[in-house]
């Protein structure tokens, strides 16, 4: 007989009776329950035995996680947004579950926490106001015993689900009161660490333009084009390894920072490769066809003096003597961070346009191929910026030789190199001095 019937003993109306057959002492407590007692009135969406118990795959939850039981059990009816809606129950019960100490050490994988069931049980579900209830009043410090035993009338007294107070919603003392010290430490916050960062950045702002005024004959390193190039380069990367990380990790914070929406974020994602594409095509029409393009990318072809500079500062040439080695235009280090970028660049451009038609190039090529261009973008995504931070932030940033910044990106001028390649800065008097 279809279950659909309501003769059938799997119908939805008959379920716990059916169960109820051999487990009587669970049917019977369920019938009382909120959940039984909606049942019996119609309300499809109250659950039944099956749903907390799907099928054949019976799980009795001895030994579950909490978080577990919270999220896949009671969750998924009291996360519900429709369901919260048509019954007028609270929406964020779960969330402050969560949010709250047993939640938070579910979260870390601690098996024996208080989740749903450990306070408003599990077959016998009764409202607060029911002298049954393990949530009622004169109930709670027993309950609330079984884990922390002495727990006091104050101690029970507390809130497990914070509710916030909103249009309509009445609160207790300690609520608004929480709210309110919760809403002065924001902006307190706020203001304090925004006027001790603005207090610092105008201090180190002047600092670091009056070190750069010190440096004296600065050398052209980036002409315009370059520098409009390489601040493309750098807002559609950066905006690349956001909306990408966002994407591969929906749950994670970068997720909150590249909008709500998966659309948008795939969209804004495209878009700066798109830019970071037109860039790279801009480059190569530069370093081919324009005079100071080619004379650029010959300085960047690699030499023999570069592997005897890196060499020499792997011996602790650079502290000894001081400054570098070479008197070229660019040392080894630019050199790999220019060769890795035309790499990464490529490697990216590639697997991102198979990944962006999939269905125009699984016409020439077998989906597995697809699936590899996947694997590879992702960790060449992984790779480029992890070099990013750790070798060029490294080189423009944070080297003692160059701290506060390497100031080329902005107006196209470096420090000039002496002989020994030490820097060369202006004394007091207008001579130079060495260091």
């Amino acid at each position: 007989m279809p279950l659909t019937w309501p003769e059938s003993s799997l119908h939805f109306a008959r379920i716990a009776k059916t169960c109820g057959g051999c487990h009587p002492d669970a049917a019977a407590e369920y019938q009382q329950s909120v959940h039984g007692k909606a049942l019996a009135e119609g309300r499809r969406e109250a659950p039944t035995c099956t749903d907390c118990h799907p099928g054949h795959a019976v799980n009795i939850f001895r030994g579950e996680s909490a978080q577990r039981i919270s999220l896949e059990v009671c969750g998924r009816c009291h996360a519900s947004e429709s369901i919260n809606t048509r019954f007028n129950m609270p929406a964020d019960r779960v969330k402050t579950y969560f949010a709250s100490y047993h939640g938070l050490a579910s979260r870390f994988g601690k098996v024996r926490v208080a989740h749903c069931g450990s306070c408003h049980g599990y077959h016998l579900v009764l409202p607060q106001s029911d002298p049954r209830s393990d949530i009622n009043p004169e109930r709670i410090g027993t309950t609330c015993g079984k884990c922390h035993p002495g727990a006091s009338a104050k101690f029970t007294a507390g809130k497990i689900h914070v509710d916030p107070i909103g249009s309509g919603r009445t609160s207790d003392t300690g609520t608004m009161v929480n709210r309110f010290v919760r809403r002065l430490y924001q902006v307190l916050i706020v203001v304090c660490i925004g006027l001790m960062a603005g207090h610092n950045g105008l201090i180190f702002l002047r600092k670091a333009l009056a070190r750069r005024r010190s440096l004296a004959n600065p050398v052209l390193r980036m002409n315009g084009t370059q520098r409009c190039q390489h601040l493309l380069l750098l807002v559609s990367f950066a905006i690349l390894v956001l909306s990408g990380f966002a994407l591969r990790y929906p749950g994670s914070w970068l997720s909150s920072l590249m909008f709500d929406s998966e659309p948008v974020r795939r969209w804004v994602h495209r878009s700066a490769a798109i830019v970071l594409g037109g860039t790279a095509l801009w480059h190569l029409w530069y370093v081919l066809f324009s005079l100071e393009g080619r004379r650029l990318l010959g300085d960047f072809v690699p030499r023999g003096a570069d592997l005897k500079h890196l060499v020499w500062t792997l011996k602790g040439g650079h502290v000894r003597n001081g400054g570098s080695a070479t008197t070229a235009r660019f040392s080894y280090v630019e050199k790999i961070e220019y060769w890795a970028v035309i790499w990464g660049t490529t490697i990216m451009g590639v697997t991102g346009l198979m990944l962006w038609f999939k269905v125009e190039v699984t016409q020439l090529i077998p989906r597995w191929l697809v699936e590899v261009a996947g694997t590879i973008h992702y960790y060449e995504a992984v790779l480029a910026t992890l070099a990013v931070v750790v070798w060029h932030l490294y080189h423009v940033i944070f080297d003692p030789d160059v701290y506060p910044m390497n100031w080329a990106w902005l107006d196209g001028y470096a420090r000039e190199r002496t002989g020994n390649g030490q820097e060369t800065r202006k004394n007091s008097d207008g001579g130079k001095d060495s260091h």
